[in-house]
């Protein structure tokens, strides 16, 4: 049995017994964050634009475009609302690959569950078997994989999708095979783009993709039993190093999902460290006269833009994120608008603030050197919050989920969007997108 078939044969036997409380839990907590980041989308321009091509498109009404009563096909909601879910860049990451598992993942989970009318059981056990899969598949190629320039939110991120979306649909191991092919082919995704609207239209490229392997092997599609170790397959086209055999390992014992974290800011994760010690450091802000990072590797690497011009580039750059975390007092969906980015008191702050590489440091992890006026300090963040290591409590993420979604549908909604997020196994995906189409 090729490894492609192993997988597709763990996630096809997997059922709603096999899951442990905390992978219950964590599971509907990546749901709800997922929801409360897509809503805040809505008025995005990369939303808008989005939304305004799938109305020239047409298609047929099979299910919701989140936070409104529209309905557009299955694939089309899967792209929208995969792509709202990562524009504000505040959507959960696995930090282990750097895949952000849920906006790729439960869009198509969500819209497939809608249109098949499944229950809630059957959606979440989708979810954690989708991400265990994209999940395990990213950690096989990574950091290869990652370093090459792929964006890997995006290539193992559409292989959730189509398991989860088989899973749905209740395909048996074979077709299972045959949609992990299909992503196969469609897997795509490249770094260079970061800081630009086809950052979070991968994700929902990935959601799409996947929807339409499942679909298309359910129909009898047929692709390569060995998609992903084959001689020109996945792993050996799109990684110089891989290690297959991890994809299986420890099965239905160990879940990475329990990996995922959430963020507490909307920007680049490996911009938290440096954000948190900041913060610290702002009870004498008007005293600043520079900032010194010590940073992992990868910071500089992914957010290392020296003078970002949009909101969109303000997410991967350090220098943004600590005069704004120095300057406002926090760092929220504000402090990424074209706006803030060009805000005058921003950039003068922001040329006080350099960095430099420390080998030694982890991602989640920064040292920030502060020197005002009369003294300076030095504060060492050795966890980020959010991070697996310091993670943020359920009641944390309901602020947040609140916070998130009270400007777009109002709080009773979204205290209401929360309680049935926290029992979706009594109720299903059609119910939480329903209300969360309500309106003030």
């Amino acid at each position: 049995m090729s490894v492609t078939q192993k997988l597709a044969k763990n996630c096809a036997e997997m059922t709603w017994d096999d899951l442990p409380f905390a992978v219950v839990h964590q599971t509907k907590r990546c749901i709800i964050d997922w929801l409360g980041v897509g809503l805040a989308a809505r008025g995005h321009k990369t939303s808008q634009i989005l939304r305004s091509h799938l109305r020239k498109m047409g298609g047929n009404p099979q299910a919701s475009i989140l936070g409104s009563n529209d309905l557009v096909s299955v694939e089309q909601a899967a792209l929208l609302n995969g792509t709202m879910s990562h524009v504000h860049d505040f959507d959960d990451t696995h930090l282990d690959t750097v895949i952000h598992p849920s906006s790729p993942i439960i869009p198509a989970i969500a819209a497939m569950s809608q249109w098949r009318e499944v229950d809630g059981k059957q959606s979440i056990l989708a979810v954690a078997a989708g991400m265990e899969a994209a999940l395990r598949i990213g950690i096989a190629v990574c950091p290869a994989h990652y370093d090459r320039g792929w964006h890997i939110t995006g290539t193992a991120g559409v292989f959730g999708a189509a398991v989860g979306s088989s899973i749905i649909d209740g395909l048996p191991a074979e077709q299972i095979t045959a949609a992990i092919g299909t992503a196969a082919t469609q897997s795509s995704g490249l770094r260079e783009f970061f800081g630009t609207m086809c950052k979070p239209y991968l994700p929902g490229h990935a959601a799409s993709n996947g929807v339409r392997a499942a679909l298309l092997a359910g129909g009898g599609f047929t692709s390569s039993e060995q998609a992903l170790e084959g001689r020109r397959g996945w792993a050996a086209v799109l990684s110089p190093k891989s290690e297959l055999e991890r994809i299986g390992h420890k099965w239905g014992e160990a879940f990475e999902i329990l990996r995922v974290a959430f963020k507490p800011y909307p920007s680049g994760v490996v911009t938290h460290p440096i954000i948190d010690a900041v913060l610290q450091a702002r009870e004498r802000a008007d005293e600043v006269e520079s900032i010194h990072l010590e940073v992992h590797p990868l910071v500089l690497e992914l957010t290392g833009k020296e003078e970002p011009r949009t909101g969109l580039e303000g997410k991967f750059s350090i220098y943004h994120c600590a005069a704004a975390a120095l300057l406002r007092g926090q760092v929220g969906i504000d402090e990424f608008t074209d706006e803030a980015v060009s805000d005058p008191d921003v950039i003068r702050l922001r040329e006080r603030v350099t960095a430099e590489v420390c080998d030694e440091l982890a991602p989640e992890e920064a040292i920030a050197h502060v020197q005002c006026r009369d003294t300076s300090r030095t504060i060492h963040i050795r966890h980020a919050r959010g991070s697996v290591n310091n993670p943020l409590t359920d009641e944390e993420l309901e602020d947040k989920f609140v916070n998130l979604v009270t400007p777009q549908k109002g709080e009773k909604t979204a205290k209401r969007l929360l309680e049935i997020g926290w029992s979706l196994e009594e109720h299903d995906f059609s119910r939480l997108l329903t209300a969360a189409a309500e309106e003030v």
